[in-house]
């Protein structure tokens, strides 16, 4: 490792939590080589860097290393339960992106052939692989290169060793890195039989050093020529955040997951998942109009589901003045924020973006729970999630917003204002830490929050697209916006105010999900920057698909089901699949399709597209024989158009025949 480069994240005065005993990071400018064990220097104050962390737990007298003076190696321990870094943290954090794969350079004393780095490389992949938690003695690891050699004092020239494991901070909070620079005396460890076990196991999920450059380098390029002041991002995968970056203007602070940055219209996506908590709890209906649970609005014809999905006719903002950039209290009661003339086109005819819409909901909200938005918000939703940076109001650290010039590299701040009656559409600040967790709702379901079904049905289209929308494969469901982008199916929103920009992108059925925040009014287009984030890691790192089970048992009489089918002519497929569903599809891989739910009675009913909640059902002839399958009234015959089955309008009975019968 070059000098002044150290490969650890860190973040001072972080809380560790969990199983981590003691991280114990030291880097060196020089290496003895006169076989002094470098912590023993006198030096070692004015040569080094440290990084220590552990938890309340640890006994960290039982860590002290054999070859470090006990009351040394205690003075550096920092107070339980903190982490502390004596190193700039940003230029840490710099650091790591240039040292992501380990670097083991060693030589062997006595040994003609130089050692040879990749066995240890193969044993620390094989645990990483495998998910094992990592046990470092202080001889293990190069012995596993060089046991049985006869040699009882290895001396090592110079030794970096980096193992990467997941934090456990949180669910993926940062990654933290355990190095010992030095000269090890396998003997002599032997003779001590200390075993440091880290407490931590590496998540075989990690990202590839590869992915994680290409995702810097993505999230480098927004920033520099998005001319953003400070751009952050997180990537999700298996329902836990596996990678952070950042980029900043301002050297040595550069933010990290933890900042706070203001998420706009993201507000909407949590004021919907309050309102569909509701519904499930049969407080509302979505097709009730707004004034039988909020009489009095002067827009109380509009209906739940087309507020969520901006599709009631309201206005896309309240009345002058511009009201992200000026005090809510000029608004203090809803007619304020819906003006005059509330509606500007007929409820449920077109998709037209309304903030004044989830003033609306919002407003429901509070109504029908008795108590603020802001106060059910982190009653239903924070708190359950664990989103402790989300907030209505900033709380340090958070990013100052500033407007940059278009036309010269200058900035101006702009003002952070209440938003009073309109928080509901864009109020919150948040992090992307913690967005990165209610990513993981939105794309599974939380049944502490919402139920996998009801986030299904937010990200399912529920409002007419614009022709231009058709073209750009946009659409919008309940409080969340649908793209269809080089060829991935992407799910989230968006956000901006003043000073502002963020987007929260899913991709379901890759199984990944970023989020980008940047702190300009204008600049980077974070929400392609969140989609290539995606796109990225999808491409790079294909998800692994579960391994195939069979059905622990089958019913014979479903079982006979199963094969081709014809509608008419059209050749079907009936599969039945270990979830217990059933799937129809055409053979040809295009046209209508489903999997449908048992109902427990012999009947299926659609769960997707154009047989969404049709039903289906087997008809069977007086004596038990299958006869064909009734879908919504179509018919599904085993042949096509077999004469043997009830087909609606009969079979010719000449049955099929060449053209020299014409």
């Amino acid at each position: 490792m070059a000098g002044g480069d150290c490969p650890a994240q860190v973040c001072p005065e972080a809380v560790i939590s969990g199983p981590l005993d003691v991280l114990f990071f030291l880097r060196l400018e020089g290496v003895r080589g006169d076989g002094q064990a470098l912590w023993e220097q006198p030096e070692l104050a004015g040569a080094g860097h440290c990084f220590l962390a552990r938890s309340a737990a640890a006994d960290v007298e039982a860590l002290v290393p054999p070859h470090m003076d006990r009351e040394r190696f205690l003075r550096l321990q920092p107070a339980p339960g903190t982490a502390v870094s004596q190193h700039d943290p940003h230029q840490l954090q710099r650091d790591i992106e240039r040292h992501l794969c380990p670097v083991v350079e060693a030589g062997l004393a006595g040994r003609e052939e130089p050692f040879q780095p990749e066995t240890v490389y193969g044993r620390l992949d094989t645990e990483v692989r495998e998910g094992r938690n990592l046990r470092f003695a202080y001889d293990e690891v190069i012995d596993a290169g060089v046991r049985g050699e006869g040699s009882d004092r290895l001396k090592v020239g110079r030794l970096d060793l980096a193992m990467v494991a997941d934090s456990v901070l949180g669910t993926g909070g940062m990654t933290l890195f355990a190095a010992v620079s030095g000269v090890v005396h396998s003997a002599q460890a032997r003779r001590h039989g200390k075993v440091v076990d880290w407490g931590m196991t590496i998540s075989q999920d990690e990202l590839l050093p590869a992915t994680r450059r290409a995702l810097l380098h993505r999230i480098a390029v927004a920033q520099a020529e998005g001319r953003a002041p400070s751009l952050v991002a997180a990537v999700v995968r298996d329902g836990r955040a596996v990678w952070h970056g950042s980029r900043t203007s301002m050297e040595g602070h550069a933010p990290d997951e933890n900042v706070q940055y203001r998420i706009g219209s993201i507000t909407k996506t949590f004021t919907a998942v309050l309102v569909l908590r509701q519904r499930d709890e049969g407080l509302l209906d979505l097709g009730d109009p707004l004034e039988k649970h909020l009489p009095g609005t002067d827009a109380g014809e509009a209906t739940v589901a087309e507020l969520l999905a901006h599709t009631s006719g309201l206005a896309a903002e309240s009345p002058a003045p511009w009201w992200e950039r000026t005090s809510g209290s000029l608004r203090p009661e809803l007619s304020d924020v819906l003006g005059e003339q509330p509606f500007l086109h007929p409820s449920g005819r077109r998709f037209h973006y309304s903030n004044p819409g989830y003033t609306l909901l919002g407003a429901l909200v509070e109504k029908l729970r008795g108590a603020p938005w802001e106060e059910v918000l982190r009653r239903e939703v924070i708190e359950p999630l664990g989103l402790k940076r989300t907030s209505t109001r900033p709380q340090a650290p958070h990013a100052g917003g500033w407007a940059v010039h278009p036309w010269a590299d200058v900035m101006l701040p702009e003002p952070i204002e209440d938003l009073g009656r309109m928080a509901p559409a864009g109020q919150l600040w948040s992090t992307t830490d913690d967005l990165a967790r209610f990513a993981v709702l939105l794309a599974g379901g939380d049944d502490r929050v919402l139920s996998a079904e009801s986030v299904r049905e937010m990200r399912t289209p529920a409002a007419p697209p614009e022709a231009a929308d058709v073209v750009e494969g946009a659409a919008y469901g309940l409080g969340m916006q649908i793209q269809y982008r080089d060829g991935r199916l992407l799910v989230g929103h968006g956000g901006s105010l003043p000073g502002f920009l963020a987007s929260l992108t899913i991709s379901v059925e890759d199984d990944v999900a970023a989020v980008v925040l940047a702190n300009c009014t204008s600049g980077p287009l974070v929400s392609l920057v969140a989609a290539d984030l995606v796109r990225i890691v999808a491409e790079a790192e294909p998800r692994i698909p579960e391994s195939w089970r069979p059905m622990p048992e089958v019913d014979a009489e479903v079982l006979e089901l199963a094969g081709q089918w014809y509608w008419g002519t059209h050749p079907f497929a009936l599969r039945l699949t270990s979830d217990g569903l059933v799937s129809l599809e055409p053979l040809s891989g295009k046209g209508r399709r489903s999997r449908f739910r048992p109902n427990g009675d012999g009947t299926w009913t659609g769960l997707e597209g154009y047989y969404a909640s049709e039903l289906l059902k087997a008809v069977r002839r007086p004596d038990g024989a299958l006869d064909h399958l009734d879908l919504g009234s179509f018919v599904f015959t085993r042949q096509p158009y077999d004469e043997g089955a009830a087909v609606p309008g009969g079979v010719d009975p000449d049955g099929w025949r060449g053209s020299s019968s014409f």
